[in-house]
């Protein structure tokens, strides 16, 4: 995705995080701390490291005004719960 289709993306991408956050009365939106995603999945790249950090970095930015707290929540593990009932087995999941 080239850089000013990235730039229009973000702001509009974290509008809807946000609003989805008011319109369900949500407290706190829980961010993934993305810091070094590129280097775990083995591509490398500064540019893709700062769309994350911008995107999260609107997301506190919209949140705040709202009056939604944030917080940084470490990703280990986080894919393995059901999302219904957070459930943990192995066979929640098809595939690495």
């Amino acid at each position: 995705m080239d850089g000013r289709r990235m730039t229009d993306m973000i702001p509009r991408v974290s509008k809807e995080i946000v609003g989805f956050a008011v319109q369900n009365t949500v407290d706190v939106i829980g961010l993934k701390d993305l810091l070094g995603i590129r280097c775990r999945t083995g591509t490398s790249s500064t540019h893709h490291s700062w769309a994350f950090f911008e995107l999260q970095s609107f997301i506190e930015y919209k949140a705040r005004e709202k009056g939604i707290s944030t917080v940084s929540i470490d990703p280990a593990y986080t894919s393995q719960p059901c999302p219904r009932c957070n459930h943990i087995s192995k066979n929640n999941r098809r595939r690495k």
